[in-house]
């Protein structure tokens, strides 16, 4: 259930949220790893059957193989990137139009920079997508690292698999002030400077002490940012977000001149900005 910054300066309590955390490091790590598929070892293998006009197209490397299934990403183009994916992956999505519909569920490729491929059968791309937050998508980070496998096959390599994937996320450090900022607008009962601190437009949760803010006076300060774990209390977000947000969110404690809160962000881009509220 969500709320507005309306109802936080109002002061009614909307919906029931709390979050569950658990103490992490000072923040200044640059980025949290979140697997969401893990390729496969290379194996050598007959491509897979497929459709007229769909036929694999191996290419001399593997890193040939994945910059054209992610240029044909860029392009928009999945019935051109299909013919790159090896025989493991076509028996995931039999069809090009599997694989559109597969496509449609992730972030848009914007871009994209090789960064390793050393290796024969691993090649390791930085990907870039337009930053957002997507009620059916999820999180569309700015950056990810791709690590791709390969599939050795008659006339060179094909891809095995969709990547394994990590957010290159904003040090969480740097959510603290957008905190502070937020709660001092709230304070301050600005409801058009607090929207443009939040990632949503109507903030997740119920919280007694966000909605004491308005019209409070004194400092209030954010702690430590820690992470956001799984579990009943919760499951208001993972319900909208999928388990994924466990990788991505960071929980930011609120103590001052009202009742001690939490505050969910999620990166946006290169910065934090504020999710949900629970005490």
């Amino acid at each position: 259930m969500a709320i507005s910054l309306r109802s936080l300066l109002l002061g009614v309590a909307v919906g029931a949220l709390a979050m569950a955390s658990t103490a992490c490091s000072d923040g200044d790590d640059g980025g949290s790893g979140a697997p969401t598929t893990t390729a496969a070892s290379p194996t050598t293998a007959a491509p897979a059957p497929t459709e007229p006009g769909t036929a694999p197209t191996p290419q001399p490397t593997l890193r040939a193989a994945v910059e054209g299934l992610l240029d044909a990403e860029v392009a928009g183009d999945p019935a051109t990137s299909y013919r790159f994916l090896g025989s493991e992956a076509r028996e995931q999505y039999r069809d090009v139009a599997e694989w559109t519909r597969r496509r449609s569920q992730l972030p848009t490729t914007e871009g994209y920079e090789v960064t390793e491929a050393d290796d024969e059968d691993t090649v390791v791309a930085e990907v870039t997508h337009p930053p957002g937050l997507d009620p059916f998508i999820g999180l569309s980070a700015a950056r990810e690292r791709h690590t791709f496998s390969g599939e050795e096959v008659d006339g060179g390599w094909l891809v095995a698999a969709e990547p394994e994937v990590e957010y290159l996320l904003p040090p969480t450090s740097e959510a603290v002030p957008v905190v502070e900022e937020w709660a001092a607008a709230v304070q301050a009962c600005d409801e058009a400077a607090g929207g443009e601190l939040e990632a949503v437009d109507q903030v997740f949760g119920a919280s007694v002490g966000a909605s004491e803010l308005c019209g409070s006076s004194g400092a209030v300060t954010g702690g430590e940012p820690t992470e956001l774990l799984a579990g009943p209390q919760s499951t208001d977000l993972i319900a909208q977000y999928s388990t994924d947000i466990l990788a991505w969110a960071t929980v930011v404690p609120v103590t001052g001149p009202v009742t001690p809160f939490s505050v969910v962000l999620a990166p946006i881009g290169s910065d934090w900005r504020v999710l949900a509220v629970a005490d």
